[in-house]
C-alpha cells in the first residue's frame, strides 16, 4: 500500500498551478471551472495530478490519458486498466493524500485536527465511541481521539464506496491502536504532519498484515512531473 501526501502551500492562486490543467479531460475541467471558492479548484486539481502521475507511472502510459469513470456515489475507479490497480484520493485544508494498491480495494481520509467539532459526535458515533473520546485525558488527546474515529469512519465509508450514503452510526469501528483491524477492515492512521490525520482503510482479504509506504511529495516537483513514484509491481 502506497500512501502520498502532498501540502498546499499558504496562499497559493489557482492561475498559479492552471497549467497543469491540461491533465484534466472536459468533465473534469467543468468540475474543475465549477468550483467558486480557489482553494476547492486548487484541491482538485492537485488531487488528479497526483492521482494521474502516480498512476500513468505504473501503467507506463501518459498522464494525460489517465481516465476514471465513477460509481452513482462518486467513489472514482480507473477505467480500462491493464492490470488490477485501486487508488481513493481525499484532501482538506491544504492537504491532498493519495494511496494506491494492487491489491485492495480501499478508502482514504485526511482531515485537518485543530477544530474542535465534538458537538457533532451524537450524529456520528455510536455511544462506546463517545464515551472513548470523553474519556481522554486533555483536550488535545480528545481533539486526537475525535479525528481518529472521524477519519476511520469516513474512509470506511468510501472503501465501500458509498460515502455519506452510508450512515456512520450504522457501523462501529475499532479506536484504540494507530493499526487495528475487525472483521471487514485494516485501519491504519497516522500524523504526516502537526494539524494534520490521515486514515487509509483496506479490505481484510487474509491474515496477511498490511505493509504501509507513505512518502511525501512536494507541491513544485509533481507540477513538474519531477516525482519519481514507487512501484506497485
Amino acid at each position: 500500500m502506497l500512501i502520498y501526501w502532498v501540502k498546499i502551500p499558504n496562499g497559493l492562486l489557482s492561475t498559479e498551478i492552471q497549467d497543469r490543467l491540461d491533465l484534466l479531460d472536459a468533465e473534469e475541467r467543468a468540475t474543475y471551472s465549477r468550483y467558486k471558492v480557489d482553494f476547492k479548484k486548487i484541491e482538485f486539481l492537485v488531487g488528479r495530478c497526483l492521482a494521474k502521475m502516480a498512476l500513468g507511472q505504473f501503467l507506463h502510459v501518459q498522464p494525460g490519458n489517465i481516465s476514471f469513470s465513477k460509481n452513482e456515489y462518486g467513489k472514482l475507479f480507473l477505467k480500462n486498466s491493464p492490470k488490477p490497480l485501486y487508488f481513493n484520493l481525499s484532501h482538506t485544508d491544504e492537504m491532498v493524500v493519495c494511496a494506491l494498491s494492487a491489491n485492495d480495494e480501499m478508502g482514504i481520509d485526511v482531515e485537518k485536527t485543530l477544530d474542535d467539532r465534538f458537538e457533532v459526535m451524537k450524529h456520528v458515533y455510536v455511544p462506546d465511541e463517545i464515551e472513548w473520546v470523553n474519556a481522554q485525558r486533555d483536550k488535545n488527546a480528545k481533539l486526537h481521539a475525535f479525528y481518529k474515529l472521524w477519519t476511520r469512519k469516513e474512509a470506511v465509508m468510501k472503501a465501500v464506496g458509498k460515502g455519506f450514503s452510508l450512515p456512520p452510526l450504522s457501523f462501529t469501528i475499532p479506536f484504540d491502536e494507530e493499526r487495528a483491524h475487525d472483521d471487514e477492515f485494516y485501519f491504519y492512521t497516522f500524523v504526516p504532519m502537526t494539524g494534520y490525520m490521515i486514515t487509509v482503510v483496506t479490505r481484510l482479504l487474509s491474515e496477511q498484515s498490511q505493509t504501509y509506504v507513505v512518502r511525501e511529495v512536494q507541491l513544485a516537483e509533481l507540477l513538474a512531473g519531477r516525482v519519481e513514484f514507487i512501484s506497485l509491481f
